[in-house]
C-alpha cells in the first residue's frame, strides 16, 4: 500500500530542491521568474512534452486567457529556451552538483548507502534527427529512423531492483579514449560518495583502455564480452574461465589489458554463452553466482529507460538544452527511486516498485501544480 503522505512530500521535494538550486541568471527587466520556469521544465518532464506545448496547455488552465495561437511559440517557452540556450555548460554542472548532493543525503536518510553497493555504469542515447556536424552529435546503431544521438554515461547504484542515478557525462566522441575518460571520471567522482562492491559494464566497454583504467582504479569490475571473446573451441556444459587472457586493441597504440576471461552456458542467453572479463577471483565452480548477479542486476528496468518518462521532448540541437532537460530527467527520476525507497523501506523490494512512475507524476501535478 502506497502512502499518500510520503508520496506527496517526495513530490513537493521534487520541486523545492530544483526551485532552491536552479536559476537562470534573470535580469532585473525579466518578464519571467525562475519560478515559472522550473514549473515549466519539471511539468514538461512528467508530461514528456516539448515546453511549448506545456506552457500553452498551463496559458489554458488560465480563466482569462481565451485563444491562443498555435502558429506562435509560447510567451514562457520562448524566454525558457532563451536563457537555456545562452547558460554555460559548467553552469549547469554546478547547478545540479548541488541537486545531486542534496539527493544523495536524502538517500542516506533512506540508508541506500550504508554498506557497499554494486554500480552499473551504462551509455543512453538520446536520438537526433538534425545535422550530423551538430556539437556532440555522435553515430550509433539506426534506430527509429536516425543513426546521430546525444550520447550520454550514467553511473547508478543498483540496489533493491532499482537504479539510483550518482552522476552522469556526456559522450563526447566514440572512441575507446572517451570511454576511458568517462568511466575514470564517473569512478573517481562516486567513489567520493559510496563504496564500491563491484562495478557492472556492458559490452559497449569491452575494449583494452577501457579495461586498462579499471584495473588502475583498483575496482572489481565484470564486463560483459562479445561473442567473439575467448577460446576458439566450443564452450559445451562446463563453465570456462581463462585468469591469463587479455584483451587487446588491434590499432595503434596496440593497447593490451590482463583480465579474467569467464563463459558460463545459459540457455536463455541469446548467445547462448554468457561471456564476461573480469578481475574477480572467479572458479569453475564460482562463475555460475558471478554470470548470475550480473545478469540479474543488468536485467532489471534500466535506469534510462524509466528515465526517459521524465525527459522533456525537444528537437533543438542546442546542447546546453539537452543537458538542462537530462538533468532535470535524472532529479526527477531520482526523486522517484527515492520516493518508492521511503515507502518500502525493507529488503526484499518488490519486483514491481510500489509507486508506479505514472501515480508518481500524477501526485506531483496535483499537489504542486494544482492541476487535475
Amino acid at each position: 500500500m502506497v502512502s499518500t503522505l510520503e508520496a506527496k512530500q517526495t513530490s513537493r521535494a521534487a520541486f523545492s530542491l530544483l526551485r532552491s538550486h536552479v536559476g537562470f541568471q534573470l535580469g532585473s527587466s525579466a518578464s519571467v521568474t525562475d519560478e515559472e520556469l522550473i514549473e515549466l521544465l519539471v511539468q514538461s518532464g512528467l508530461d514528456n512534452e516539448f515546453v511549448n506545448t506545456t506552457a500553452k496547455r498551463r496559458q489554458l488552465d488560465q480563466p482569462t486567457v481565451t485563444e491562443i495561437d498555435p502558429e506562435r511559440p509560447a510567451p514562457l517557452a520562448k524566454a525558457l529556451l532563451y536563457h537555456l540556450r545562452t547558460i554555460e555548460l559548467d553552469a549547469v554542472d554546478q547547478q545540479f552538483d548541488r541537486v545531486q548532493q542534496e539527493l544523495f543525503e536524502q538517500a542516506a536518510v533512506a540508508r541506500l548507502f550504508t554498506t557497499k553497493v554494486d554500480v552499473a555504469i551504462d551509455i543512453h542515447d538520446w536520438l537526433f534527427y538534425g545535422d550530423e556536424d551538430t556539437d556532440y552529435v555522435l553515430t550509433t546503431k539506426r534506430s527509429k529512423g536516425t543513426n546521430l544521438a546525444f550520447r550520454f554515461a550514467t553511473i547508478c547504484v543498483v540496489v533493491h531492483g532499482l537504479r539510483f542515478c550518482l552522476d552522469w557525462r556526456v559522450l563526447p566522441a566514440n572512441d575507446w579514449r572517451s570511454k576511458r575518460q568517462v568511466v575514470r571520471s564517473l569512478l573517481e567522482t562516486v567513489r567520493d560518495q559510496v563504496t564500491i562492491s563491484q562495478v557492472f559494464l556492458d559490452r559497449g566497454f569491452y575494449q583494452a583502455g577501457v579495461i586498462d583504467i579499471l584495473n588502475a582504479l583498483d575496482v572489481t569490475y565484470l564486463v560483459r564480452a562479445p561473442s567473439h571473446a575467448g577460446p576458439d573451441d566450443r564452450i559445451e556444459d562446463d563453465a570456462v574461465v581463462d585468469p591469463t587472457y587479455e584483451v587487446r586493441q588491434r590499432y595503434s597504440p596496440y593497447l593490451t589489458a590482463p583480465t579474467t576471461f569467464v563463459a558460463v552456458p545459459a540457455d536463455d542467453d541469446e548467445d547462448d554463452v554468457f561471456r564476461f572479463v573480469t578481475n574477480a577471483e572467479v572458479s569453475a565452480e564460482t562463475a555460475s553466482a558471478y554470470a548470475l548477479a550480473f545478469r540479474r542486476r543488468w536485467g532489471i528496468e534500466t535506469s534510462y529507460r524509466k528515465l526517459t518518462e521524465f525527459l522533456p521532448k525537444t528537437s533543438s540541437p542546442t546542447f546546453s538544452v539537452r543537458l538542462f532537460y537530462f538533468s532535470v530527467a535524472s532529479t526527477l527520476y531520482n526523486l522517484w527511486v527515492l520516493a518508492n525507497l521511503f515507502i518500502h523501506p525493507s529488503a526484499p523490494f518488490p519486483e514491481r516498485p510500489p509507486l508506479p512512475t505514472a501515480i508518481f507524476r500524477k501526485v506531483i501535478e496535483i499537489d504542486v501544480f494544482d492541476y487535475g
